[in-house]
């Protein structure tokens, strides 16, 4: 069964400013598409600016690019706190899942985003 685009969590930016770093990610919550940034580790953001830097259609169009997690993902060791992420990449009309990098820490807050049914939590994270 295919998840449609509207309902994943889309990445849209990692930032690193006075030596906070953050993600920026949008999401559905209570029917609304909100931007919510939040702090990441700085191991996170270096995964996140790869997966931001990665273009595998390049030979094929110019166009943006965008990223969504599909929040679908594989563990190799129990104890390893990295695992990897399905990641959907779009460009026009070009789409494919990818697998990438982030801790399971990352995947967490990910999930706890997806299950959110109101805003109120995540007020003072909206953009």
């Amino acid at each position: 069964m295919r998840i449609p685009k509207e309902s994943l969590i889309e990445l849209l930016d990692a930032t690193k400013q006075d030596n906070i770093c953050s993600a920026l990610i949008a999401c559905i919550i209570d029917e609304q598409r909100l931007n919510l940034r939040f702090a990441i580790s700085l191991q996170d953001f270096g995964h996140l600016r790869r997966i931001l830097e990665f273009r595998p259609f390049e030979h094929t169009g110019v166009g943006p690019y965008r990223y969504f997690f599909t929040l679908s993902y594989t563990a190799s060791i129990k104890e390893d706190p990295l695992i990897l992420a399905s990641i959907r990449v779009e460009q026009l009309n070009k789409s494919k899942h990818f697998s990438h990098t982030i801790s399971k820490k990352l995947m967490a807050n990910l999930f706890w985003f997806e299950s959110l049914e109101s805003t109120q939590l995540v007020e003072s994270m909206i953009q």
